[in-house]
């Protein structure tokens, strides 16, 4: 019917063409309605009638109304389609601007990037330029000077992390030891102002007794000045007596009244030069003991018994006023010398008062001193405020080359001519020649665990393979140098200075960051712990070791105690650094008097891998440049080689469980679960890189196995060729025609060793 209508149109002459939607809705907005073929048309006139019309004509004419039925619909739906978009077109307004603003931001960054495209391809024509020079004869030499340039950088770069720690050690013990000397001296000037305190309330009360001992003095001597009076008026009755006798008598009572007067005046000076010179008083007694024995004398030759008996009882007045006077010289003594001491006491006090003086002004002087370095120290802290603590981090951050993603080469990698690729890059490119075999045990292990031990004498290449490995994928390496001195993950991760609000990064840490950011996030990264056993790897690297076996979980490291500000961009909760997935860490150890041993919670959580003392040349084809390998693809290939191999990875595990631990139980030797999960990705990658199941089995025993037999001391030569000899027999169960050669040497070793041979 359509094609019907199509034609009847057609056929008219007045059809028009396809007009726009807004011209028809307003041609049916004008007219009336459709035409009647029976009655008028719109403006009334006549009109030809369609009853007698042919059948086209009348089916056209259905199709008309039908049409303009729709047209109305569909002009009513318009309507409203228009009503909400004049209500979204007002909402978008607001967009559109924010929108224009975003527009002309991102003009202004294309138009940055564009400088900086300029910039890095001038850059790269330059590179392209040096490495066309080095293409052209000075490639060796040129390769030869960055190496020692990196060095120099490297040794630069340790140097200055040295310094910055060391300057930094010395604020902090500085200021440590300044505040602990303002402490300790104002707790010093505490206590010499409780003890001057203390000094004063026992001078007040050794004055309080002073001034009572004086009074106590001053009574006694009231005391003895009245005792003597009355002596002395005795002596004058005595004397007065003494006048009604005969003329010698007179005289010598006379005499004896002055010499009593003397005496008395000889007192009285006496009490009056108190504290003067005690000597004198010693001399003055016995010049009064001479008159006394003078008067006695004279005494005897009177011969009145009365007065004999007055003179005697005067006599013994005097000797009992000697006594007086010697027991007053006694406590006039005992006085003076607590005067002396009392004297002694206030001048100490003085003494006192002036050092106290003294460091009250000194105190003044640092209690000045603190505010100042409080003032400067709150100055610090507002300038501080800002600053990032993570100086290299946040640098990190800043870098649009670190912001900047790679090219890579992803999609489906074949692991086989990964390796082959691998090492041909290594033995063209850097001249490291490594077997097969080395590089397909390197490539599984990357699989199987995120830490390598890898093990041999000074100069076989245990640090250059992981580097030279790494860079032939394209990817990233750091070499950290491991100190004798390290003991915790601080000498590995660096440390939070609280008083500098600065961390203390090392290359470790930063390591980690720069795997995280954009440009690396997608490449294989490499850290290699130098020397790995001079220190203890469980006590500094004990950390690393329990986060490594918790990557799928979305591991975190505790960098800070508690969170900070202004930390890096990519920081979890102010204080956690986000593992990065891409990253291996390779561990290299010597053994020597140098060194410590592994513990087995390091050895069965790492690929442990030993290289050969010598490596034999080969002519490496030429590897044309290409992008680096992307991790993600990388980690694709190791699935899918775990997936296409699982079987042999089962009869691996298989074999270890039922074959070769019942030939080690006997001696003690046992190993965890986690053996088994590391078969289930080395085998399958180790085969998917060109190798066989004899030598991955090969391996695992006799690098995790046979290596604990240096720790068991009860274990016998003949046990260990017993044990050579069964697990001979046993190999044909795992893979026939195979032989475990690498285990079999090592048994070889440990028998001659123990049979009293070098080993």
């Amino acid at each position: 019917m359509s094609g019907r209508s199509n034609k009847g149109r057609s056929a008219k002459p007045g059809y028009k063409a396809a007009q726009p939607v807004e011209d028809v809705l307003a041609e049916i907005e004008n007219e009336e309605g459709p035409p009647d073929p029976d009655g008028g048309g719109p403006g009334g006139g006549p009109s030809q009638t369609l009853a007698d019309a042919p059948e086209d004509l009348r089916v056209v004419e259905r199709e008309l109304r039908a049409a303009w039925a729709d047209a109305l619909r569909f002009k009513e739906l318009w309507q409203r389609a228009k009503q909400r978009a004049d209500k979204r077109e007002g909402d978008l307004a607001p967009r559109e601007a924010k929108v224009r603003d975003d527009e002309l931001d991102i003009a202004k960054h294309k138009k940055d990037l564009a400088v900086r495209e300029r910039a890095v391809a001038e850059e790269e024509r330059s590179l392209e330029d040096k490495r066309a020079d080095a293409a052209s004869g000075f490639a060796s030499e040129q390769l030869k000077a960055t190496e020692q340039l990196r060095g120099k950088r490297d040794a630069l770069q340790i140097e200055i992390n040295t310094l910055e720690e060391e300057l930094a050690t010395r604020r902090t013990v500085g200021v440590s030891e300044e505040r602990a000397a303002l402490a300790k001296e104002r707790l010093q000037l505490d206590n010499d102002r409780q003890a001057l305190e203390q000094d004063r309330a026992r001078h007040a009360r050794d004055a309080q007794a002073l001034a009572a001992e004086r009074a106590l003095f001053d009574d006694q001597k009231r005391h003895l000045e009245r005792k003597h009076e009355q002596d002395l008026e005795l002596a004058e009755r005595d004397v007065a007596l003494k006048l009604a006798r005969p003329e010698r008598l007179r005289e010598k009572e006379e005499e004896a009244r002055k010499a009593a007067e003397e005496e008395g005046a000889a007192l009285r000076a006496l009490l009056d030069r108190l504290g003067e010179r005690p000597e004198r008083l010693v001399e003055e007694n016995a010049r009064l003991s001479v008159q006394i024995g003078e008067l006695e004398d004279r005494l005897t030759n009177v011969p009145d018994a009365a007065q004999l008996e007055n003179l005697k009882a005067l006599a013994a007045r005097t000797r009992q006023a000697e006594a007086d006077a010697v027991e007053w010289r006694r406590q006039r003594d005992e006085v003076g010398q607590r005067l002396d001491r009392q004297l002694v006491a206030v001048g100490d006090l003085e003494t006192a008062r002036e050092v106290a003086r003294g460091l009250e002004r000194q105190n003044a002087g640092l209690r000045a001193a603190l505010d100042e370095m409080g003032a400067r120290w709150g100055e610090l802290q507002a300038q501080e405020a800002d600053r990032k603590p993570f100086v290299t981090l946040s640098g990190y951050d800043a870098d649009p080359a670190m912001l900047r993603l790679p090219p890579t080469r992803s999609g489906e990698l074949t692991l086989r001519a990964l390796a082959d690729e691998v090492r041909q890059r290594m033995a063209g490119e850097r001249q490291f020649y490594y077997s097969e075999t080395d590089v397909r045990l390197f490539l599984a292990g990357l699989a199987s665990s995120r830490l390598h031990l890898l093990q041999g004498i000074s100069g076989t290449g245990k640090t250059s393979l992981p580097i030279e490995f790494f860079r032939a994928l394209g990817g990233n390496s750091s070499v950290i140098e491991v100190q004798a001195g390290w003991r915790d993950k601080d000498d590995l991760f660096g440390f939070y200075n609280a008083f500098e609000k600065r961390f203390n990064e090392t290359e470790f840490t930063k390591a980690l960051y720069r795997a995280l950011l954009p440009a690396n996030a997608d490449l294989p990264t490499v850290i290699v712990l130098d020397e790995m056993n001079l220190a203890h790897p469980e006590q500094y690297f004990g950390t690393m070791l329990s986060k490594l076996e918790n990557l799928e979980r979305g591991a975190v490291l505790d960098i800070l105690n508690s969170p900070v500000p202004n930390v890096p961009d990519l920081f979890v909760d102010g204080s956690k650094l986000p593992f990065a997935e891409n990253v291996w860490f390779v561990g290299t150890a010597n053994h020597d008097e140098t060194t410590v041993s592994f513990a087995d919670k390091t050895y069965d959580r790492s690929h442990v891998q030993e290289l050969p003392h010598t490596y034999t040349s080969f002519p490496a084809s030429d590897q044309h440049p290409q992008d680096p390998i992307s991790f993600i693809a990388l980690k694709d290939a190791f699935d899918l080689a775990e997936r296409q191999h699982r079987t042999a990875a089962t009869g691996a595990r298989r074999f270890i469980a039922d074959e070769v631990r019942p030939l080690f139980t006997p001696l003690r030797i046992g190993w965890a679960n986690r053996l088994p999960l590391q078969l289930d990705r080395f085998v399958p990658v180790f085969l998917a890189a060109g190798g066989t199941v004899t030598e991955a089995v090969d391996h695992v025993i006799e690098a995790k196995i046979i290596r604990k037999v240096r720790d068991q001391f009860e274990i016998t030569p003949d046990q260990l060729t017993e044990l050579k000899d069964k697990l001979q027999a046993a190999w044909p169960k795992l893979e026939s025609g195979g032989s475990p050669t690498r285990s079999l040497a090592k048994l070889d070793d440990e028998i001659h060793r123990l049979s009293g041979g070098i080993g």
